[in-house]
């Protein structure tokens, strides 16, 4: 009998065992979760982003990893140009079937669905953006765009209306591809712009307010998931880094167009790299970052001071060199790469110095501080 006892407990167990595998294995697969007020206790939240026009034309996507414990996001883009293997055609040309043809793809490669999806359109993009008082923007002559309609200034702060949102983030010189990685860049800057912006006025804003913020959103959270997630987010400053799906540029066949081809052990060795990157205790460690130093001014020796206030702060700075104007007046710290824990602690050491996302990988660097007239007022 005891026996059989044993042997009925040991069934049940294994039962049980097999059960919760299923389950968890499940909610691995098809992104099954719920989001409460304890999303501190879940290891990593995964969302996949869609940016699309009213028009269905394809513009990005964003693999979003959260990892609550640590406090830190990982943001992984999604260029228009990507083509998976097998397919003749890019993720723009798509277009409306893209978002679902990139979820099945995304599983097929990283093993996982994400946990929500969300998808944002040209209208109500606009609505988010004016509702929320703007999109605040810093412009440096190399990538301020012309407009006829809008009135961008060549350099300095300006805030982006709705309609001026979405005419510089989706605007196009040309149809190279060095173009497409531009405009990704603004892209990811206008994403970290806007988390910086509501994380700074936090404590004007008020709970309804993301209530009909939610409205705005075509999403597989319910309304207090996104909640949820929001308090998560205002609590304590979440910090970033930004990569990008990598490809093969290879150009279309009698065309004067490219594409980037999709290779499944490549993503799947940078996924793991840029997650094994955000988790380190390396990636935010200023001493290993890159900064450069620009003075705006005619006031000599300025930026040489301001490299001596970051090096007691052990922020190494490589450059030192004059700015592109020497009349700028309002100094600010300019993230480049996305790693926003670095271009934080560079503001705060600079005496809260404003900082602005402008993404430009292609210089090298983490940070650039611009220094102005009132750098050299202050104690």
């Amino acid at each position: 009998m005891k026996k059989n006892k044993t042997q009925k407990i040991l069934l049940t167990v294994a039962l049980i065992t097999v059960l919760l595998s299923g389950i968890l294995y499940l909610s691995r697969q098809f992104g099954s979760l719920k989001l409460d007020k304890d999303i501190v206790n879940f290891k990593k939240v995964t969302f996949l982003i869609h940016a699309i026009s009213d028009k269905d034309d394809y513009y990005f996507s964003v693999l979003v990893s959260l990892y609550p414990k640590e406090k830190k996001c990982a943001l992984f883009f999604i260029n228009p140009l990507s083509s998976f293997e097998g397919d003749d055609e890019t993720l723009e040309q798509l277009g409306s079937s893209a978002p679902s043809k990139l979820e099945g793809e995304l599983n097929r490669i990283l093993g996982f669905s994400p946990n929500f999806i969300l998808k944002i359109n040209e209208t109500n993009f606009k609505k988010i953006i004016n509702f929320t008082g703007g999109l605040p923007f810093f412009f440096e002559p190399k990538i301020s765009i012309t407009s006829k309609s809008y009135k961008r200034p060549d350099s300095g702060f300006y805030n982006l209306d709705g309609d001026d949102a979405y005419d510089f983030l989706t605007s196009l010189s040309s149809n190279q591809a060095l173009d497409y990685v531009a405009r990704l860049e603004k892209q990811e800057s206008a994403l970290l712009s806007f988390y910086h912006k509501i994380y700074s006025n936090r404590e004007e804003i008020k709970r309804p307010w993301f209530s009909f913020l939610y409205t705005f959103l075509n999403t597989t959270m319910d309304e207090n998931e996104w909640l949820s997630l929001v308090d998560f987010l205002l609590e304590d400053e979440v910090f970033f880094g930004v990569s990008e799906l990598p490809g093969e540029l290879i150009g279309i066949e009698k065309t004067d167009r490219f594409m980037l081809r999709i290779k499944k052990d490549t993503v799947k060795i940078a996924y793991s790299k840029f997650e094994a990157d955000i988790l380190s205790e390396f990636f935010s460690d200023t001493e290993r970052t890159r900064t450069e130093v620009l003075n705006g001014t005619n006031i000599n020796g300025l930026a040489k001071k301001a490299k001596s206030l970051l090096a007691e702060n052990r922020i190494k700075v490589l450059s030192v060199e004059n700015a592109w104007s020497d009349s700028i007046k309002d100094s600010v710290v300019l993230d480049r790469s996305g790693n926003s824990k670095v271009s934080s602690k560079i503001s705060a050491t600079l005496d809260n110095m404003p900082r602005f996302f402008i993404i430009r990988k292609e210089l090298g660097l983490d940070s650039t501080v611009v220094l102005g007239e009132d750098f050299d007022k202050a104690k």
